[in-house]
C-alpha cells in the first residue's frame, strides 16, 4: 500500500477505516516509521468526520486531531504538524556495544556500569538535547557487535537490530558501508568523523647496542677512513726506511722502520694517544702537522655522535608497506568478516592477496598476543591506536610493542545509524552537519581520553596497584646514566682483547718450546 522510498516525501490521508485498523496501521513496520499519517472516521453524528493523527514517537497508536464538518476543521492547526523538531522526551532505543574509543563504560568496583561516555555517546546526547528525546543505550547481543549476515538473510548485531526496529539508532564507530548489502537493513546519517584501517604489527625490538661504536659513520666513510690509516701507515714506514739507509740513521727511522711499528704510530695518531717516536724530519713534521687536524675532526665528530649512538635505541626498519606485507608470508587476524569483504573487492591485488591469508579470530586479546609476539597482523582502526597511546599510565603497559604500519589500506567515514527511511534522518543530517562544523567531535574525542586515563589511574590506586613511576618514566629529568647495556661493546673490545692476546701467548710459548 506504501513505497518505502516515499514514506519521507509524502502524507497520507486515510478513509474509510476504524479506529482500531487505524491503530494496529501505526504499529506496522511502515506505519512505525510514517511521520505524516492521518485518517478520517465518520462520526456518529451526520456529516461530521473525525480527524486522527498518528503519534510517531509520541505515543502509541492515533489521536484525535480535530473534526470536520461542512468543509471545516474545528482545530486551525494543520493535521500534519512536525513530530521530529521535539520528540517530547520521547524514548530512542540506541544499539551499541562497548568499543575503545568510540562508546567506554565507567564501572564501579562491583562491575556494575555507572556512566557511559566517548566521542559517540556524546552525539548521541546532543542530538537528544537538541530534539528532546530521552536516549535508552541498548547493547547488542554478546559477539554480535556491528553483525553478519545469516543464511536466511536477516542480520545479527547492529544492522540486525535496525532492520528489525529494535532500536532507532545505533553507534559504535559505525562506518559507512555497504558491504555483503547492509545498507538494504540500515541507513546512515551524515558522517561526523573520519577513521583509517590500518595493519597493525609488532614493533620490531631495537639493534643491539653492541653496534653502536659502528653507527656514527656510514660504512662508505669508514672504509675511507680505513684506507687512508693503511696509507698514511705505509708512507710512515717508507719514511723511516729511506732515512735508515742514509748516514746518520734517526730516531724515528729506528722506530718506524717496521711496518707494524709505523701502522701502530698512525692508529695512535688516530686515537690523539701520544707515541715515544716523534718526528724529526721537517716533511715528516708537516705530515703529522696536518694528520694531527685530520685526526682531531675525527675523533671529536665520532665522540659527539657515538654518545647520540649510545643513549638513544636504534629501531631496524620494519614492514611499512601493503607490498612488504604481501611479501611476508605474516597471517592476517581479524575478530569479523567486515575487512575480508573489502579487501575482496580491492583492485590493489596485494590486499586482494592477503584474503588467502585471512584468519578469523573472536578474541581481540588473543589477536594482540599474537600480533606481539610477532606472529602475524591485526586489522586495527587509527583512532584506537591513537586512544592506546594516549591512554597508557607507562610505556611498559604495552601501547608501544605494536605500531601502525605506515601505508593503510582504506578511510571510512563514521556516522550514526539510522532505520531505512526513518523520518528522523532530514532533521538529523541538519544538527549532525553542524556539530560536526563546531569541532564538538573532536573536543569529545580528547576529553573521553582524558577521563578513561584518570578512571584507569583512580582503579590502580583503589587496589593499590599503581606507581607513580621512577624519574625516567615521569620525565622529570632528561639525562640518561649510561648502564653496563649501553657500554656493552666496551666490555666486548675487552673481552676480545684478553682472548687475542691469549692466543697469541699461547702460540708464541709454542713455537718457543719447539
Amino acid at each position: 500500500m506504501m513505497d518505502d522510498q516515499c514514506l519521507l516525501c509524502r502524507r497520507y490521508v486515510l478513509v474509510g477505516l476504524t479506529r482500531d485498523e487505524l491503530d494496529a496501521l501505526t504499529l506496522t513496520h511502515k506505519g512505525r516509521k510514517t511521520e505524516h499519517l492521518v485518517g478520517l472516521v465518520q462520526s456518529d453524528k451526520a456529516g461530521e468526520w473525525e480527524v486522527y493523527i498518528n503519534q510517531l514517537y509520541w505515543g502509541p497508536g492515533m489521536r484525535l486531531h480535530a473534526t470536520w464538518k461542512n468543509g471545516r476543521f474545528s482545530s486551525p492547526v494543520s493535521p500534519f504538524i512536525d513530530k521530529i523538531s521535539d520528540i517530547r522526551g520521547s524514548v530512542l532505543k540506541i544499539a551499541m556495544f562497548e568499543w575503545e574509543p568510540s562508546t567506554l563504560y565507567r564501572r564501579n568496583e562491583g562491575g556494575v556500569l555507572e556512566y557511559l561516555y566517548g566521542r559517540d555517546i556524546e552525539v548521541i546526547r546532543a542530538l537528544a538535547d537538541v530534539f528532546n528525546f530521552t536516549a535508552e543505550f541498548v547493547e547488542t547481543y554478546d559477539g554480535e557487535k556491528w553483525g553478519y549476515p545469516l543464511s536466511n538473510g536477516s542480520w545479527t548485531g547492529l544492522v540486525g537490530m535496525l532492520g528489525r526496529a529494535d532500536a532507532e539508532l545505533a553507534i559504535s564507530n559505525l562506518f559507512v558501508s555497504s558491504l555483503e548489502g547492509r545498507d538494504e537493513y540500515q541507513g546512515y546519517t551524515n558522517f561526523f568523523d573520519t577513521d583509517y584501517s590500518c595493519f597493525l604489527i609488532r614493533t620490531e625490538p631495537p639493534l643491539p647496542r653492541w653496534q653502536s661504536p659502528g653507527l656514527p659513520y656510514t660504512l662508505s666513510t669508514w672504509l675511507a677512513i680505513l684506507g687512508s690509516l693503511l696509507v698514511i701507515g705505509v708512507i710512515f714506514n717508507l719514511v723511516a726506511l729511506a732515512a735508515a739507509d742514509g748516514p746518520d740513521e734517526e730516531e724515528e727511522s729506528v722506530n718506524l722502520k717496521r711496518f707494524p711499528a709505523a701502522m701502530l704510530f698512525t692508529i695512535s695518531l688516530h686515537l690523539q694517544e701520544p707515541y715515544p717516536a716523534l718526528p724529526r724530519r721537517q716533511a715528516t713534521r708537516i705530515m703529522v702537522a696536518f694528520m694531527l687536524i685530520y685526526t682531531f675532526i675525527l675523533a671529536k665528530s665520532y665522540s659527539c655522535n657515538l654518545t647520540a649512538f649510545l643513549t638513544v635505541a636504534r629501531q631496524p626498519t620494519g614492514i611499512d608497506t601493503i607490498k612488504e606485507l604481501f611479501e611476508s608470508s605474516l597471517p592476517l587476524f581479524e575478530n569479523t568478516n567486515y575487512v575480508k569483504a573489502s579487501l575482496v573487492q580491492s583492485p590493489n591485488i596485494y590486499l586482494r592477496g592477503l584474503v588467502e591469508r585471512h584468519t578469523l579470530v573472536k578474541d581481540l586479546r588473543e589477536i594482540m598476543k599474537l600480533v606481539r609476539k610477532g606472529k602475524g597482523v591485526a586489522v586495527v582502526n587509527r583512532s584506537t591506536k591513537e586512544f592506546n597511546i594516549n591512554t597508557q599510565l607507562h610505556h611498559s603497559e604495552g601501547a608501544y610493542q605494536t605500531r601502525m604500519m605506515k601505508e593503510c589500506f582504506t578511510v571510512y567515514t563514521v556516522a550514526v545509524g539510522i532505520r531505512s527511511h526513518s523520518p528522523l534522518k532530514y532533521l538529523f543530517d541538519k544538527a549532525i552537519s553542524k556539530i560536526f562544523e563546531s569541532g564538538l567531535v573532536t573536543y569529545w574525542k580528547l576529553d573521553s581520553y582524558t577521563l578513561f586515563k584518570k578512571d584507569k589511574k583512580r582503579q590502580l590506586s583503589s587496589h593499590l596497584e599503581y606507581n607513580e613511576g621512577s624519574a625516567e618514566e615521569r620525565g622529570s629529568t632528561k639525562l640518561v646514566p649510561l648502564s653496563l647495556d649501553h657500554l656493552q661493546t666496551a666490555f666486548y673490545v675487552l673481552a676480545s682483547s684478553l682472548l687475542s692476546s691469549t692466543l697469541i701467548f699461547m702460540i708464541e710459548v709454542f713455537h718457543k718450546s719447539s
